[in-house]
């Protein structure tokens, strides 16, 4: 099913603020990760994303 553009916006903005959270309560992340752009992100997962490709596993 592909995403409308509303739709991946939506979860790009969400994943860059559970990526800053995480950094801010000193989590493992990389300024990649925060720093991604919005092309960035839709080349990464494209327009056919899948619950699983977002998965973050991250330490402390």
């Amino acid at each position: 099913m592909d995403l409308i553009e509303e739709e991946i916006t939506g979860l790009y903005r969400a994943r860059k603020t559970v990526m800053q959270m995480l950094k801010d309560w000193d989590y493992v992340i990389s300024d990649r990760d925060i720093n991604i752009t919005l092309s960035q992100f839709k080349n990464k997962y494209g327009e056919k994303m899948k619950r699983e490709y977002l998965t973050m596993n991250r330490r402390k």
